[in-house]
């Protein structure tokens, strides 16, 4: 059922995550773009057992089978909680953080994102260690931490650059100088 080989790591669009800020410590939050791409991957790990991708804050999304549930579980209990495994699918993490839950909690989830995304919010115990969804405005969110080393990137490039045509500058002032006091 999974597969043990690397796979190609893809990033669905929008943001989600675990909270923000106070007021939101026990919801799952995002953008609409975000909870369209949690139940695209929902359905795909309902179907194969996992996904594995980025989506939002996440790394993927794994369905536990009836012998990883916790004690307090049955299998007609929903299950959702963000478990952390170490980090051999993205160079440079020790930790991945996944979504998991069980069957219940999984369907529960994608039931939830859907209302969540006709009434801007839902609230429900029903969706194993979150007590709803929040749909916020994408600008809310801003860069996320993968966009934020893109821009550092692009900024670091931008000054090599320019540190270059300046060293550039000075060397040339410099012949420019030398050949000048030497004729």
């Amino acid at each position: 059922m999974r597969d043990d080989s690397k796979p190609e790591i893809t990033q669905l669009p929008g943001h989600v995550c675990e909270g923000l800020g106070r007021e939101n410590e026990d919801f799952l939050v995002g953008d609409a773009i975000g909870f369209k791409s949690l139940i695209t991957a929902c359905q795909v790990a309902l179907e194969t057992g996992e996904y594995l991708g980025i989506i939002g804050d996440f790394e993927g999304i794994r369905q536990l089978v009836p012998a990883e549930l916790p004690n307090y579980a049955s299998e007609s209990t929903a299950v959702l909680q963000v478990n952390c495994y170490p980090g051999h699918m993205l160079p440079g993490k020790k930790y991945v953080e996944f979504l998991v839950g069980n069957v219940v909690g999984l369907n529960n989830l994608v039931a939830a994102c859907q209302l969540a995304l006709e009434k801007g919010e839902y609230h429900s115990y029903e969706i194993g260690s979150f007590v709803g969804i929040r749909v916020f405005e994408s600008s809310l969110f801003g860069d996320s931490p993968r966009e934020k080393k893109n821009h550092k990137a692009n900024f670091d490039s931008t000054c090599f650059v320019v540190l270059g045509l300046f060293l550039a500058g000075i060397v040339y002032g410099l012949y420019s100088l030398i050949a000048w006091l030497g004729s």
